[in-house]
């Protein structure tokens, strides 16, 4: 009651603002749930939703990743780590160094692969 003409994006910026105070241990917490192993039978694409939101978590406690960050958080610490997409994983690095490895082409290239 009271909040009739208040926005749900008003309210939550105000919880975020006030409430949502994001310290070291809840960015270790954050790096750690981006390290969870992938399920291989499970989509690609709750890999990737896994990383994203973990960047965007570290975003919002004022420590984003950067772009090899991301690539090292979701290659080694999951694709490479599952053994089971070889072939890909040997093109992706295979690609001169002048290609742009990002996460956005990592997540081209698994996603055709997988």
């Amino acid at each position: 009651t009271g909040f009739a003409r208040v926005t749900t994006r008003t309210l939550i910026k105000h919880l975020y603002t006030n409430y949502g105070r994001i310290n070291a241990n809840a960015l270790t917490d954050n790096e750690n749930m981006m390290k969870k192993p992938w399920d291989v039978t499970s989509p690609i694409e709750l890999l990737f939703a896994q990383i994203d939101d973990g960047q965007d978590y570290a975003m919002a406690g004022g420590e984003p990743y950067t772009n090899p960050q991301l690539v090292r958080l979701g290659y080694y610490h999951n694709i490479e780590a599952t053994k089971c997409m070889e072939i890909a994983c040997c093109e992706w690095w295979a690609k001169p160094a002048t290609d742009n490895k990002t996460c956005a082409n990592l997540k081209v290239d698994m996603k055709a692969a997988h």
